[in-house]
């Protein structure tokens, strides 16, 4: 199962980018101008961890407590990005 879910994430990334990418050439900017943040909230750790694996480094969270779990647990794989108004993770 654990491989299903990390084909269905990496293709999923996959495909969002390619929106991102035609998105902005339609714009006139480079798809590098673009950081996509991905919303981790109710996710597990694992399946961040598998969106990192498929190359995705910017996650958001909205829950400070899951934040911080999240943080703690993958540390060195994101960048973390607080989702939430007026409300710092850390």
């Amino acid at each position: 199962m654990c491989k299903t879910i990390m084909t269905t994430i990496a293709s999923r990334l996959q495909a969002v980018k390619a929106r991102i990418s035609e998105a902005a050439r339609a714009a006139g900017r480079t798809p590098g101008e673009i950081t996509l943040v991905a919303v981790s909230k109710t996710f597990p750790p694992q399946a961040i961890a598998e969106a990192c694996a498929a190359g995705q480094t910017d996650f958001g969270e909205n829950y400070a407590q899951e934040g911080i779990e999240k943080i703690a647990a993958l540390f060195d794989l994101l960048r973390q990005h607080d989702a939430s108004p007026g409300r710092p993770l850390l």
